[in-house]
């Protein structure tokens, strides 16, 4: 190795350093700051049941999405998302929704998320129930994101399974009484590593 090549290896183990640090346990390189990564699901691939939201076009398009009503009619989509191997294990994650007004009407649209979050060879424990209300813009195909409150990570681990329920009723605080267009759901994550030394653990 001539003396360029050399001195290009170290600048480049130099810069690495900035960003990661060695775990000398297992031999795995982490990063020295978690970055946030997100787990999304869009709105089309969520299981739907009998009290599913209508598919409804897009701003005028042939793309189809699903509207949640605003009157009378409460309505549900369910996934069931696994915690991806770069996820810092036992930190909080944060759940939230991509979604449109349908027109320029005013209000507010409350959405739910029911949920239950276990590790694997664990018992999924009571589901809990958690909500969000955010204001519709008044302009019509708006993109909004509404954030869930956080939910704790405490003892949670890669590949564990996040069961879920986002649903709508109107009425009471939910005061948008037309459809709001779901995009997508997903989860803010922080990650330590690009993925898991081993195929079921850390």
């Amino acid at each position: 190795m001539n003396n360029l090549e050399n001195e290009n290896r170290i600048s480049i183990l130099d810069n690495l350093k900035k960003f990661f640090y060695q775990d000398i346990r297992n031999n795995w390189l982490s990063l020295i700051t978690p970055q946030w990564d997100d787990i999304v699901l869009g709105g089309r691939i969520l299981g739907a049941g009998a009290s599913a939201p209508d598919l409804i076009p897009f701003n005028g398009s042939n793309i189809y999405v699903y509207g949640f009503a605003g009157l009378a009619t409460s309505e549900q989509l369910f996934g069931q998302p696994e915690i991806l191997h770069s996820y810092k294990q036992e930190t909080n994650i944060y759940v939230h929704v991509h979604w449109t007004p349908t027109d320029n009407n005013a209000g507010n649209v409350e959405w739910l998320l029911e949920y239950t979050w276990a590790n694997v060879d664990t018992v999924f424990p009571a589901a809990t129930l958690t909500s969000i209300i955010d204001p519709s813009s008044g302009i019509a195909w708006t993109h909004q994101l509404a954030e869930f409150p956080v939910i704790s990570g405490a003892g949670k681990n890669i590949g564990s399974m996040f069961n879920f329920r986002l649903y709508r009723v109107p009425g009471g605080d939910d005061t948008y009484q037309s459809d709001a267009a779901l995009l997508s759901i997903g989860i803010h994550y922080e990650i330590n590593t690009f993925g898991s030394r081993q195929m079921f653990s850390k």
